[in-house]
């Protein structure tokens, strides 16, 4: 069974924190149950992302928003009728194999996806 398993910006460091979401909250502002503390940690919305389960070529969790590349394309990664897929501009190409990396993240970079071939 997959781990169930959020991360999200901290609103007072901008740094991210993984855990639970125990709130989607109103003006932008979330609460993640932090996994390392169990603590409520305050975290913006728009950042947080759930594990897809998988983990890249190095063995990095991913999550929704980050940019995975298999070589071939970089794309973004979405939950779209009930599964996670990588999206690229124009297609959507497969991630479920030891070529896949994890780049990093839309909120971090968001200039990874500039390119969608690499």
């Amino acid at each position: 069974m997959r781990e169930i398993l959020f991360r999200g910006k901290r609103v007072d460091n901008g740094e991210w924190v993984e855990g639970l979401v125990a709130r989607i909250g109103e003006m932008g502002i979330s609460n993640i149950v932090e996994k390392q503390f169990d603590i409520l940690v305050p975290v913006k919305t728009e950042t947080v992302g759930q594990y897809t389960g998988l983990t890249d070529k190095n063995g990095k969790k991913i999550f929704e928003g980050d940019v995975v590349s298999n070589k071939v394309f970089k794309s973004k990664v979405e939950f779209t009728n009930g599964y996670f897929y990588p999206f690229s501009q124009s297609d959507v190409c497969v991630f479920y194999n030891d070529e896949c990396e994890a780049l990093g993240n839309i909120f971090d970079n968001p200039k990874l996806l500039e390119a969608s071939e690499c």
